[in-house]
């Protein structure tokens, strides 16, 4: 057999080949970040009550309005149309703009958007919802106590991630909110394989102090620290 045409039957395994490579050490990666506690000194605190929240894939980070009185100057309480003025918590959800935009429900995710979202250093949003109610602790809502010397830390975390105007509030995205309690706001940074939406979050908890993964890059590797 050719030579050339030897070389040319092969190359397609050895793609194969590194891209199980790639995967199976992508995922090893993953569960060792995720296995790696930090915030171990965390001693719980009298502090104010925010709470993690989980569909199952992904993770917000909701935090009482009060925790500064300026939220809603920042994120328009008009943005929420009728319901703006009773909010009472609001949560927090950083991602792949294009993945968050088109997939308002998990049965509509194309596979082009999922692996554009994983594969390319994507542009990417924030999702806040408003809740006109204190969330209830539950198996995928999680209670976390954030102590008074973390709230300024954990208040510029969340900031940082948005976008601002030249009055320094939150750039909307209009017409994009799954319904009235949510909207999308433009972000900072890039989506990847290795800076997901629960990376994010993670990073949040971490600068609230709260005892959480080295990373995490599933929602497990958040929640399985808040029991």
């Amino acid at each position: 057999m050719n030579h050339k045409l030897k070389i040319a039957l092969k190359s397609p395994l050895y793609l194969l080949e590194g891209l199980v490579a790639f995967l199976v050490g992508y995922q090893t990666f993953v569960l060792v970040m995720m296995a790696i506690p930090v915030g171990s000194s965390y001693v719980k605190c009298m502090g104010t009550e925010a709470f993690v929240i989980s569909n199952g894939v992904h993770t917000d980070i909701c935090i009482p309005v009060d925790l500064s009185n300026d939220w809603l100057s920042f994120i328009d309480a008009n943005d929420y149309t009728t319901y703006g003025h009773d909010i009472k918590y609001l949560s927090f959800g950083w991602g792949d703009k294009g993945f968050y935009l088109n997939t308002p429900e998990w049965s509509d995710l194309k596979f082009s958007v999922a692996m554009e979202a994983m594969i390319l250093n994507s542009p990417t949003t924030m999702h806040v919802t408003a809740h006109l109610e204190k969330p209830v602790a539950s198996e995928r809502i999680k209670s976390v106590k954030i102590c008074k010397d973390r709230l300024d830390a954990l208040k510029s975390f969340i900031l940082s991630g948005f976008q601002k105007n030249e009055l320094e509030t939150a750039i909307l995205i209009e017409n994009a909110g799954y319904g009235p309690l949510d909207c999308f706001y433009e972000a900072n940074g890039s989506y990847s394989l290795f800076e997901t939406c629960n990376s994010w979050t993670n990073k949040a908890l971490k600068a609230a102090g709260v005892p959480t993964s080295l990373d995490a890059f599933h929602e497990q590797g958040i929640m399985r620290h808040l029991d």
